[in-house]
């Protein structure tokens, strides 16, 4: 599953926390991976599944199970260990890489999962330098993460700058803006946010 919570402080108003909660065949917990700003960036199990961010309630925003699930675990267990920010003093704020940094760049090594981060997960779009690559089934273009595009078909057209996200997604009937994230315009509300409930818990 992907959650995401608004962080804290004046930052919240525009921007969400990211993280990834899995359960492995065979265990009874979830497990929760964060990248933080304090100590080592890359964490495990500090908090609860669906505990709160800065007293903030997270939302459910993609998760599969079954079969599915199972077959992407493996790569999903790689791409985090494979991510190279994880150590202290690699977390930036802004543009990245962040909690954002980390979570869109797992979901690119597994892209027929045809998930995204939040369009209000600031430094989602980061990149070490300018870039222009198709990857996790999408065209991406940044600039250090400053300013960019994607394209594709799971997110539709989206425009970063500064870290802050416009977009439209004609197939899921979404237009992204800063500070509000994807709004239904038209067809039928998906999944997208829901409640993160306490069977996480389990």
């Amino acid at each position: 599953m992907v959650l995401s919570a608004r962080t804290g402080g004046l930052k919240g108003a525009l921007s969400v926390h990211s993280w990834l909660v899995l359960k492995l065949p065979g265990e009874t917990r979830y497990r929760r991976y964060d990248v933080v700003g304090w100590g080592p960036a890359l964490r495990r199990d500090n908090y609860a599944p669906d505990g709160k961010w800065y007293s903030n309630v997270p939302r459910i925003r993609h998760k599969i199970a079954g079969a599915a699930a199972e077959a992407a675990l493996p790569r999903l267990l790689a791409a985090i260990e494979n991510y190279r920010y994880r150590e202290r003093g690699d977390y930036v704020i802004w543009p990245g890489p962040n909690s954002n940094s980390f979570v869109a760049e797992v979901l690119k090594d597994v892209p027929e999962l045809g998930f995204s981060t939040s369009p209000l997960g600031v430094g989602r779009d980061f990149a070490p330098g300018p870039v222009l690559h198709t990857r996790g089934g999408m065209l991406q273009g940044s600039l250090w993460g400053y300013a960019g595009f994607s394209f594709g078909r799971h997110i539709g057209l989206e425009l970063n700058f500064l870290g802050l996200v416009t977009g439209i997604n004609p197939l899921a009937g979404t237009i992204a803006l800063p500070g509000f994230g994807e709004l239904q315009v038209w067809g039928r509300a998906g999944a997208l946010d829901a409640a993160a409930t306490s069977d996480t818990r389990s």
